[in-house]
């Protein structure tokens, strides 16, 4: 035994990790009962507020191989239709190992400007998005954009440079 331990602790051959994948469904019933569990709880994003939209976005994220969380963090409803978040967005990308980098280069109220480079390509593609461009698409007047315009360029930016 030792006396400067402060404490022991006994082998064992139990593994404790969790399994990131252990609550995930296994067939459609299963999505639609995690769908219905989901809205019961009251936890569900802003506009999934049926089981069947749970379970459209679930169907969506598995189809991206999200997990169930990922997918409701990640993918928001908007306009009554599921949509993948910016950040989702530049995630899968790199996640992909298509993109080199994926470098936020400027933000501020007025400007956002992102930079990627597609492996494989010789140049980098950068692209911005101004106030001016959210007022020409009609934007500007709602309210996340009068209230985090910064957010709303860079969301706006990046997603366009996935696109892209």
């Amino acid at each position: 035994m030792n006396d400067k331990a402060i404490a022991i602790r006994e082998e064992t051959t139990i593994d404790r990790r969790v399994d990131r994948l252990a609550f995930e469904p296994a067939d459609w019933n299963d999505a639609m009962r995690m769908g219905e569990q989901i809205v019961r709880s009251g936890l569900a994003p802003s506009g999934v507020d049926t089981p069947q939209k749970a379970f459209a976005i679930i169907v969506q994220g598995r189809e991206l191989g999200l997990s169930v969380m990922q997918s409701l963090r990640g993918i928001h409803v908007v306009e009554g239709r599921p949509a993948i978040s910016a950040a989702l967005m530049v995630a899968l990308v790199m996640e992909s190992g298509k993109a080199e980098f994926f470098e936020l280069l400027e933000s501020s109220a007025t400007k956002a400007t992102y930079e990627t480079k597609r492996r494989g390509s010789r140049n980098p593609t950068r692209l911005s998005w101004s106030i001016q461009d959210a007022e020409r698409a009609g934007l500007t007047g709602r309210a996340n954009w009068r209230k985090h315009p910064a957010d709303m360029l860079r969301a706006r930016c990046s997603s366009a440079l996935v696109r892209a």
